[in-house]
C-alpha cells in the first residue's frame, strides 16, 4: 500500500510541475490495433499536441502501420507512415514521415525491459528531407493495482540526425500503462526533453495520454 501511495504522489507532483512550466506541452493520441493473426497487426493512431500551457493547438497527425512478430517471440518489426500538419511560421505546414522499427523485449525476474530502434525519413514541405534514428530503452515495473494492471515504467530516448549534426536531443520518460476495459488500454506519461546547442538548445516538459483499442 505504501508504494502505491508514493506512486500517486509522484504522478500528482510531476503533473502540477509541468503544467506550471513555461515550456509545457500536452499531447494526446487515440488509436486502434487490429490483429490479423498471431504474427501480423495493423494499427492506426491520431495525435494532437497543445503548447503554451495547453492554450495553443499546433500539431495534428495520423499514423498507419503494420507490425510483424513472427521472427522471434521477443522481437517485433514494423513499418509505418505518419502524416503531419504542424503550425509553423504563422502557417500550417505538412510533413510525411515513413519509418521502420525493431523492438526487442525481455524480462529479468519481475522487471520487463525493452529496446526500440526507429529509423525515420522526414519529408518536409518547406525544407530539405532529413533522415533520423531514434533509440528508446526502458523498464516496466510489476503491476501496483492488479484490477487495472497499472504498471509504472521508465525509459530514455536519444535522437541522431543524419544531416552532419549527429546527436540532437534526449528524452527521459516516466509513466504508467493501465487497462480501462479488457480491450481499451491507456498510457499516461511525462517526459523531459533537452536538445543539444546545435539543434537549438530547447527544453520541453510534456504530459501525455494515449488510448488504444485492441481488436
Amino acid at each position: 500500500m505504501h508504494h502505491r501511495f508514493a506512486f500517486i504522489v509522484i504522478i500528482v507532483f510531476f503533473t502540477s510541475y509541468v503544467a506550471g512550466s513555461q515550456n509545457f506541452q500536452f499531447r494526446s493520441s487515440t488509436g486502434a490495433s487490429v490483429a490479423f493473426n498471431e504474427d501480423w497487426k495493423f494499427s492506426f493512431k491520431y495525435e494532437t499536441r497543445l503548447k503554451e500551457q495547453g492554450r495553443c493547438w499546433y500539431y495534428d497527425a495520423g499514423d498507419l502501420g503494420l507490425a510483424y512478430s513472427g521472427l522471434h517471440e521477443k522481437i517485433k518489426i514494423g513499418a509505418n507512415c505518419k502524416l503531419i500538419e504542424q503550425f509553423d511560421d504563422e502557417q500550417w505546414r505538412s510533413e510525411t514521415r515513413p519509418y521502420t522499427y525493431i523492438t526487442y523485449k525481455d524480462s529479468v525476474k519481475c522487471l520487463d525491459w525493452f529496446n526500440t530502434t526507429r529509423t525515420e525519413c522526414r519529408i518536409f514541405e518547406n525544407k530539405s528531407d532529413l533522415w533520423r534514428v531514434r533509440n528508446k530503452a526502458g523498464i516496466k515495473l510489476p503491476p501496483i493495482f492488479e484490477k487495472t494492471n497499472l504498471r509504472p515504467y521508465l525509459s530514455d530516448e536519444v535522437f541522431f540526425n543524419f544531416d552532419g549534426q549527429g546527436y540532437a536531443k534526449n528524452r527521459i520518460y516516466a509513466g504508467c500503462t493501465f487497462n480501462l476495459t479488457e480491450k481499451l488500454k491507456g498510457d499516461f506519461y511525462y517526459f523531459w526533453e533537452k536538445e543539444t546547442a546545435s539543434a537549438g538548445g530547447q527544453e520541453l516538459n510534456v504530459a501525455g495520454l494515449k488510448l488504444t483499442y485492441y481488436f
